[in-house]
C-alpha cells in the first residue's frame, strides 16, 4: 500500500540540558544559578525560567496564572501552581545560590518567590505556551499535521503532541471494507458518516461550528454507537445517559468532562421521547453545539470552567425525532437494516469488536489521506452548500461545511411531514477526495414541525 509523503515545517528542536551523569554515588553536577537579591525580582525571575525552559518538559499553561505543567516521559502531566509543587523541581535541576551584599547567603528559594513566579510573565513567558497535550495527531489552522513535540498553531491551537509520527496511506480500502458492510438507508447517510468522521479529525477546528452526529436507525443493534465509534477515529470518546431534563443532562454531561479531559467526543445514549413530549429537545444541547467557549458548571460537578469547543457531540436514538433545533444543527445517518439482525453476516467480522479496534489507526491514515489529497488539489471550498439557510455568512456551521459537505436524506425527515425539497451536493466533495465515484444527487426533506 502507498503512503503519501507530507510535507511539514521543520520540528522544533528542544536543547536538552547538560547533565553530567554521576560516578558512585555523587550526585549529578547540575547547573549553575546565581540569584542576587539585590537585583530586581523580575530579572532573578527572568533568569531563572530560562534556565528550567531549557529541559523541554516544562510548559506554561495558557490561561492567566495558570502556572507550569510538566510533562512525563510517558505523556503524563502534573500541574506546577504552587510552592510545593515548584520546589522538588528546583532541587533536581538546579544548583542555586542566593546571594545577599554580595555574600552567599543560602540555596533555598523562599516559598514567596516560588508562589510569585509561578503567577508572573517574567517567569512564565520564558516558557512555550500549551493549551493541549495529545496522544493523537491534529490539524492545525492550515491544515498541518502536527509533528511530535511542541506546534505553535497560534492561540488556542498550541499543542504538545506525545505521540508516534502520523502516518497518511493513500487508500481508502479500510474505510470502504467498513461503510460497505453497515446498512445506510441512502448515499447520503454513508456520505455523512464519513463527513462526521472528518469532523472529528478537525474538531479543533470550527469552534461552536461542528455539527451534532444524529445517528438513528429503524429497529435496535442496528449499528448507531458502531457508526459513532468509526467516526471518532483514534479520539476519545465518552458516553452519558439522556435525561428528559435540562438540568440533569447538563450535570451527567459536565460530570464526563470533567472526570474525561481528554475526550474529544461525547455520546448522548438512547435519547428517547418523554410521554409529555413530542419531540426529544435541549436547550442546553443547542446552546453547547454552537458556543465557541461553553460555561460548564453543574453542582456537584467540580468548579465552574469555560473551555473552547473542541467536542463532537454525537446523539444515537431510535424512538421519534429531534426537534427542529436540534435538526438543524446535526448531521443525520440513519440506518435502515433488513431482516432479523442477528441473522446477519459480515465479511469482516464483527465491525465495533473486532474490526475497527484491529484497523483503528490505518482508518486514520486513510482519512488523512483525504484531507491530503484535497490539499494537494488546492483546498477547494464546497461553495454550493445549501442547507436550511447554511449559506448565510454567518451561520455557525458554514465554515465546516464549506470545508467538508455534508448531505440530508429524504426519509429523516419524511416521518415530520416535512415538504419543501431541496438538493445539497455537499457530498460531492467528500466523494471526490475519497477516491470514490460521485454518488447521484439526493434530494432531502426539511424538517418541519407536525
Amino acid at each position: 500500500m502507498s503512503q503519501l509523503s507530507v510535507v511539514r515545517d521543520d520540528p522544533i528542536e528542544i536543547e536538552e540540558p547538560q547533565f553530567q551523569a554521576p560516578e558512585g554515588n555523587s550526585p549529578p553536577k547540575l547547573p549553575q544559578l546565581a540569584w542576587d537579591e539585590g537585583d530586581p525580582a523580575a530579572t532573578n525571575y527572568r533568569k531563572f525560567g530560562a534556565l528550567l525552559a531549557k529541559a523541554g518538559d516544562l510548559f506554561c499553561r495558557s490561561g492567566h496564572d495558570g502556572g507550569l505543567l510538566l510533562v512525563r516521559h510517558d505523556g503524563s502531566t502534573k500541574s506546577i501552581t504552587n510552592a510545593a509543587d515548584l520546589a522538588p523541581i528546583i532541587v533536581d535541576r538546579v544548583a542555586l545560590t542566593i546571594y545577599l551584599d554580595g555574600k552567599p547567603k543560602g540555596s533555598k528559594l523562599s516559598a514567596a518567590h516560588m508562589n510569585a513566579m509561578l503567577k508572573t510573565d517574567a517567569f512564565l513567558s520564558q516558557f512555550d505556551v500549551v493549551d493541549q497535550i495529545s496522544k493523537v495527531a491534529r490539524y492545525l489552522p492550515d491544515f498541518r499535521l502536527t509533528d511530535p513535540g511542541y506546534n505553535d498553531g497560534g492561540p488556542d491551537q498550541r499543542y504538545l503532541f506525545v505521540g508516534e509520527p502520523p502516518q497518511v496511506y493513500d487508500s481508502m480500502d479500510r474505510i470502504n471494507a467498513f461503510l460497505d458492510v453497515m446498512d445506510f438507508e441512502s448515499q447520503a447517510d454513508r456520505a455523512n458518516a464519513l463527513g462526521a468522521a472528518l469532523t472529528v479529525l478537525h474538531r479543533n477546528h470550527w469552534p461552536g461550528g461542528k455539527p451534532i452526529i444524529l445517528a438513528t436507525a429503524s429497529k435496535s443493534h442496528a449499528g448507531k454507537d458502531t457508526v459513532i465509534a468509526f467516526a471518532s477515529g483514534e479520539t476519545e470518546h465518552c458516553s452519558i445517559s439522556y435525561q428528559g431534563t435540562n438540568w440533569a443532562l447538563e450535570r451527567s454531561f459536565v460530570g464526563a468532562l470533567y472526570h474525561n479531559s481528554d475526550a474529544g467526543v461525547l455520546v448522548i445514549e438512547n435519547a428517547r421521547l418523554d410521554r409529555r413530549d413530542n419531540t426529544i429537545a435541549s436547550a442546553f444541547i443547542e446552546r453547547f453545539a454552537t458556543d465557541p467557549q461553553p460555561f460548564l458548571f453543574s453542582t456537584g460537578t467540580g468548579p465552574a470552567t469555560r473551555r473552547r469547543n473542541d467536542i463532537v457531540l454525537a446523539i444515537s436514538t431510535n424512538f421519534g425525532s429531534v426537534s427542529e433545533d436540534i435538526l438543524n444543527r446535526s448531521l443525520p445517518i440513519h440506518l435502515d437494516p433488513v431482516g432479523h439482525v442477528s441473522e446477519r453476516t459480515s465479511p469482516i467480522g464483527n465491525p465495533k469488536l473486532e474490526f475497527l479496534p484491529q484497523n483503528r489507526e490505518q482508518i486514520a491514515a486513510e482519512l488523512r489521506g483525504m484531507v491530503e489529497r484535497w490539499k494537494e488539489a488546492g483546498s477547494p471550498l464546497d461553495r454550493d452548500v445549501r442547507w436550511r439557510g447554511v449559506h448565510r455568512a454567518g451561520h455557525p456551521l458554514r465554515a465546516r461545511r464549506l470545508a467538508v459537505g455534508s448531505r440530508r436524506g429524504s426519509a429523516h425527515r419524511g416521518r415530520a411531514g416535512g415538504l419543501p425539497v431541496l438538493e445539497h451536493p455537499g457530498v460531492q466533495q467528500i466523494s471526490q477526495f475519497a477516491g470514490l465515484p460521485p454518488p447521484p444527487r439526493l434530494l432531502y426533506r426539511c424538517h418541519r414541525k407536525p
